[in-house]
């Protein structure tokens, strides 16, 4: 890992590598600052090809560091960020345990990815999508939990809906649904109202 990038995740992210020795399995967090992002992702290990030397479902720290690399490689294509409609490189990518900084490491069914994002500027609006899912019943789904100052978004992406666009306008204020249907029916009541006004008056001239 670049030296700055290191720098730079120690001082956005004492709070980020806390967050990821207590992150849970199938969450994921992105924190926007600015124009850059610092993300803490768990990943299943049954999601990693070639990672898992027994079979056994489980990486240990020796497994994840002989397979360090790949891993890195495989989140970089399976977990991507878009800005503007193209896809933002990560800056970084850092493995670790989730026992990181324990005394004793067991192995684990999923990982702690910490990545980072720089932006040409501060995104209005992103898109993340994710394709790692592992085989189990409980790996099926991520729930991403993005922040923006005092903003937060939570969504939850699997394989049928793996990517979402946060910090939309047509999501701002609320659910864009619960808005148009609450336009549309003041929009139609005052028609209704101005339409009965308007037959009364020319009931009035006519009678």
């Amino acid at each position: 890992m670049p030296i700055k990038y290191m720098v730079m995740l120690f001082l956005a992210g004492m709070s980020v590598v806390a967050s990821a020795h207590m992150l849970p399995k199938g969450r994921a967090t992105l924190n926007l600052k600015g124009e850059k992002g610092y993300l803490v992702v768990s990943v299943a290990a049954s999601a990693l090809v070639g990672a898992d030397d027994n079979d056994d479902g489980l990486l240990g720290p020796a497994e994840i560091e002989r397979s360090r690399l790949q891993i890195q490689k495989q989140f970089s294509d399976g977990f991507l960020i878009s800005f503007a409609g193209k896809n933002v490189p990560l800056a970084f990518v850092w493995i670790t345990h989730p026992d990181n900084g324990e005394a004793e490491q067991a192995p684990s069914d999923y990982i702690i990815v910490l990545a980072g994002v720089e932006f040409p500027k501060p995104p209005e609006t992103i898109t993340v999508k994710n394709i790692l899912y592992g085989t189990g019943i409980d790996e099926k789904q991520t729930v991403l939990t993005v922040t923006r100052g005092r903003e937060k978004q939570e969504v939850m992406l699997d394989a049928q809906q793996p990517s979402h666009e946060f910090f939309s306008s047509r999501f701002a204020g609320g659910n864009y649904g619960v808005w148009v249907g609450i336009i549309t029916l003041v929009v139609t009541t005052a028609l209704i109202f101005g339409l009965r006004r308007h037959r009364r008056k020319r009931e009035s001239y006519t009678g």
